[in-house]
């Protein structure tokens, strides 16, 4: 029987008898990450069946699927391609899904970026098989999580899916990350960076994270232990991916980005700067920025509005220069965005689940005065 896709457009804790009263905490089945682990792709499938179905675009596939199918063949493990039409919607994950039924697959491997791997997510849980997840980028944390984002055929945000169980394997091969372009690698950094604040205010505000109750300690302390590593190693790991080179910095923004900040969102919590991100998402839809672009814009915002000095926050956008991420509205894409439009992202921010999450009430007025401040303060 197929696992419980829960529909929630939140993101916040999952409420139910009890909540609040006890501490949870959720996380994949295995996490591998290294240069050249895709080897061990095989080894890991063995333990989940027999026979699979790969999910990925042209370029996953192209760049990795020699490797994984050679991987595959050394353990006997039976395989064939479905490939991932682009866009994360209802009708690609049902049909990956009726793939997967047809086929006999005992599991999905889900290889590419946030959109592959959100459907391959998905999609097993609706055809009741494992997962694994090999991403080809380190732009977001989905890999570890739970959560699939689903868009309509244009692109277009609709809803989140919660998949009964997080991903049974995660496989980080930073031999393929590394040749992905720097930008993808700095997105990511900037969406971890935020996690690594929100999940301090949710703490603050006893919130209830995704797992349904009350954060652990630790899960706070590896969102903040995200912060650390990419203070110390972003920079090194961006001319890293310049040079298509896995150093030990690499590394370590690749396991901030993907596994603390995975961990962090889901068990830890988000806050404001998420919501800024749901603001600007929904009042500017055509919005040319990558979701962790806007998500660090957003971090500026939340430590405006928790009254961070300028000892903090200078910092962050130091970091943001050398990483190409944006610390204000021109940057975004919007130089001159006008009030109305303000308004709205505002608005949009202020009703985003995420924002609730944060130790005090933040209304509309705060949340404009924090964006425009947030922007200002870049050009002081």
């Amino acid at each position: 029987m197929a696992d419980k896709i829960t529909t929630d457009n939140s993101l916040v804790g999952l409420a139910g008898e009890g909540a609040g009263n006890y501490r949870a905490a959720v996380f994949p089945g295995k996490y591998l990450q290294g240069p050249g682990i895709l080897a061990l792709t095989g080894t890991a499938a063995a333990e989940l069946g027999g026979k699979s179905l790969l999910v990925g675009g042209k370029k996953a596939l192209a760049e990795s699927y020699a490797q994984i199918k050679n991987a595959l063949d050394e353990k006997s493990i039976i395989h064939e391609t479905f490939p991932f039409g682009g866009e994360s919607t209802e009708r690609e994950i049902e049909a990956v899904a009726g793939q997967a039924r047809r086929s006999g697959a005992e599991m999905i491997i889900g290889i590419g970026g946030g959109k592959a791997i959100d459907t391959a997510k998905a999609a097993a849980c609706q055809a009741g098989v494992k997962v694994m997840i090999v991403p080809t980028v380190a732009s977001t944390d989905a890999p570890t999580s739970t959560i699939s984002v689903i868009h309509d055929e244009a692109g277009q945000f609709i809803k989140y899916y919660r998949a009964g169980r997080n991903p049974d394997v995660v496989i980080v091969d930073t031999r393929v990350l590394a040749r992905a372009p720097s930008r993808f690698l700095c997105a990511g950094t900037g969406g971890a960076l935020a996690v690594s604040y929100e999940a301090e205010a949710s703490a603050k505000a006893g919130a209830l994270n995704m797992a349904g109750g009350l954060p652990f300690g630790a899960v706070t302390g590896w969102a903040v232990l995200s912060r650390e590593l990419i203070f110390k190693y972003a920079g090194m790991a961006k001319l890293s991916a310049d040079r298509d080179l896995v150093t030990p910095a690499l590394e370590s923004v690749v396991e901030a980005n993907l596994l603390l900040s995975g961990i962090g969102f889901e068990s830890g919590g988000l806050a404001a700067a998420h919501g800024v991100y749901h603001g600007f998402r929904s009042a500017v839809p055509g919005l040319k920025c990558l979701h962790g672009e806007v998500v660090a814009f957003g971090t500026l915002v939340q430590l405006v509005l928790e009254n961070r000095d300028e000892a903090e926050i200078r910092p962050v956008i130091d970091l943001y220069e050398g990483l190409n991420l944006p610390s204000s509205l021109d940057q975004l894409g919007l130089a001159d965005p006008g009030p109305e439009l303000l308004q709205e992202v505002a608005r949009y921010a202020c009703e985003a689940g995420t924002t609730k999450n944060m130790p005090f009430a933040v209304d509309s007025s705060m949340m404009l005065e924090a964006i425009l401040f947030a922007d200002a303060f870049n050009r002081v």
